[in-house]
């Protein structure tokens, strides 16, 4: 925690690369690898893990997530609704066998949730690796 406070208070970059060595199955970042329309509405979002386990919305317009620019301090994000998510294009192995998943994501929730609401879903969709976004 003193090394993030540290390079915060220097202006060194919030998002350093990755320094995981192995087992980084997905990396997003809200700044990029996004695809985005002229209102903001997210159709696709690149994985930077080199995985290749790219999230997308090109089915309905209407569920596609919104980019913000400026949403926690100056910082971009990407802002679910409650119906709106991006998932993978196809089955992906999300969990590489494994049962010992680490997620690490910065939110805000709303002041009242909706009934089984949740950011990353690995069980939803059987057709897909994983969902993400807050799906009511």
């Amino acid at each position: 925690m003193v090394v993030a406070l540290e390079s915060y208070f220097e202006g060194l970059s919030p998002w350093p690369d990755a320094t995981i060595a192995s087992g980084l199955r997905a990396w997003y970042r809200a700044d990029l690898g996004l695809t985005k329309d002229a209102n903001n509405k997210l159709s696709g979002w690149s994985d930077l893990s080199g995985q290749g386990n790219h999230l997308e919305q090109t089915a309905d317009p209407t569920l596609q997530p919104m980019y913000i620019a400026s949403a926690f301090n100056g910082k971009s994000a990407v802002q679910f609704d409650g119906s709106t998510f991006l998932k993978t294009a196809g089955a992906v192995d999300a969990l590489a066998g494994s049962t010992d998943v680490t997620v690490i994501t910065v939110a805000v929730p709303a002041a009242a949730q909706p009934a089984y609401s949740s950011l990353v879903d690995f069980s939803s969709d059987t057709s897909h690796g994983f969902v993400v976004g807050q799906v009511r």
